[in-house]
């Protein structure tokens, strides 16, 4: 394990203290919970991102075969999605 300093404003600090207290842990882990937090959704972005870009890439659906196919099933209809 490594150490990184950070600067804060004294209203973040004062912040994290009581988010800390209020959730019986430290400072030290609920930041460590938030960058996890944030590595995590970073990484779930570019898959977001990948997928899109594989999307445009296929061409997609034309809109009126899903406007379509909403319909179908607004009426009860059950078929596959368009591809």
């Amino acid at each position: 394990m490594t150490t990184l300093s950070v600067e804060i404003d004294d209203a973040t600090r004062t912040a994290l203290d009581a988010l800390a207290h209020a959730r019986h842990q430290t400072v030290d882990v609920l930041v460590n919970l938030a960058i996890e937090s944030l590595l995590i959704q970073d990484v779930e972005y570019q898959e977001d991102d990948r997928r899109w870009a594989e999307y445009l890439a296929s061409g997609g659906v034309e809109s009126t075969r899903v406007l379509d196919w909403l319909d179908k099933r607004s009426r009860g209809e059950r078929q596959p999605c368009p591809q």
